[in-house]
């Protein structure tokens, strides 16, 4: 099952419930209105994701491509967790830039209205 590594800042529960033994892919991503504001990102974001207190690294999917509900180009990464056990499980997301950037809708960085980004989001197996 894919979960998103943040949850209330898109306005989802913070809790999302997994059934024991199911393999969790943890994804996340930008978009922005245009490549070069994607490109923009990419070059002075420095996001961490973390399970349980540990960094994960994620993979690039592959490369800027389209959202199928928006069409605005966007990146996302994932990491495969795998099987977690029993109990609540923590996933923070939190992210800073070296120098503002725009995505198109909103300014992201120093100096800006959003100048990092947290959440905190649990799994819960059940």
């Amino acid at each position: 099952v894919n979960i998103t590594a943040f949850c209330t800042i898109i306005g989802q529960d913070s809790k999302t419930y997994v059934p024991r033994g199911t393999p969790i892919v943890i994804v996340w991503g930008w978009s922005a209105k245009t490549e070069t504001q994607i490109n923009d990102y990419l070059e002075n974001n420095i996001t961490i994701v973390t399970l349980d207190g540990k960094v994960i690294d994620g993979i690039q999917f592959g490369g800027i491509q389209k959202n199928e509900k928006s069409g605005d180009p966007e990146v996302v990464w994932y990491s495969e967790v795998g099987v977690l056990i029993p109990g609540e499980h923590t996933i923070t997301y939190d992210v800073k830039w070296k120098k503002m950037i725009d995505d198109g809708t909103s300014t992201y960085g120093p100096g800006s209205k959003n100048e990092t980004e947290h959440d905190e989001c649990q799994i819960i197996v059940e």
